[in-house]
């Protein structure tokens, strides 16, 4: 968090104050209270100066006690922001080199193979952990960014379902289709046609497997696009609200 740099109308009524404190003690004083024992001989100038100088010094201070803390809770309020602002930028980032990692090891080896359903490459599980705390960002609602807020909770459920599908790729190649290649006397590498392997595997699984791919390939393609324009448009919004604060940049 930035050092608080406090607005020029907060300093100003700290010099007020610290000002009609010195006048109350030093330069005030003395002529006013001659005054008041001329005018008021029943009232001591001196005691009604007194009195007037604690009202006035118990009022700016408890204003001055009063803006200070507001000030402190604005800056606190403001810090949180910005950290749940770069936690969802880093989340963002973080997703998308995780898509584009798979995209390069598993979706580009397969893409455009036609037995793809059978042979695309089988990567480890997705990471899960990857999601936008809405409180974090729940202060974007309040500063006009509701359509911002509502594509990250679309940009995670995409993600999700992405992890999904890999997940499931796993499942059914792993579970399903290699027991049954094995039981029935295949090896990889192995060339038969694919009409003999759509029996060995079964219908059901075997379509199964080419919408899962079908799906894996697309989504992971179209996620890499959204989650850049995500990023783009979150970072604005951000720079806009709190255009002093600092915030993350990723290089796509």
């Amino acid at each position: 968090m930035k050092p608080i740099d406090y607005p020029v109308w907060f300093k100003i009524v700290s010099v007020a104050t610290v000002l009609l404190f010195a006048l109350n003690v030093g330069f005030v004083a003395v002529p006013v209270h001659a005054f008041f024992v001329r005018a008021i001989p029943l009232i001591s100038g001196h005691d009604l100066l007194v009195g007037l100088g604690t009202v006035a010094a118990s009022f700016f201070g408890a204003a001055f006690a009063f803006v200070f803390a507001w000030y402190q809770r604005r800056r606190e309020r403001i810090a949180e922001n910005v950290t749940g602002g770069n936690r969802a930028l880093f989340t963002l980032g973080t997703m998308r080199n995780v898509l584009e990692q798979y995209r390069k090891e598993f979706v580009e080896p397969s893409r455009g193979m036609a037995d793809a359903w059978l042979n695309f490459n089988l990567g480890p599980p997705l990471p899960t952990n990857l999601s936008f705390d809405v409180k974090d960002l729940s202060f974007l609602m309040s500063r006009g960014a509701g359509g911002t807020f509502q594509q990250l909770m679309l940009e995670e459920e995409r993600y999700r379902l992405v992890a999904f599908a890999v997940a499931e790729h796993r499942r059914l190649i792993l579970e399903e289709a290699w027991p049954r290649m094995e039981a029935a006397g295949m090896s990889l590498g192995d060339k038969r046609p694919e009409q003999d392997v759509v029996k060995i595997v079964g219908p059901g699984t075997s379509q199964q497997l080419k919408v899962t791919v079908e799906s894996l390939t697309r989504n992971v393609d179209e996620n890499l696009k959204s989650t850049k324009e995500v990023f783009s448009r979150l970072q604005t919004v951000l720079k806009k609200v709190y255009p002093r604060e600092s915030f993350i940049n990723f290089s796509f």
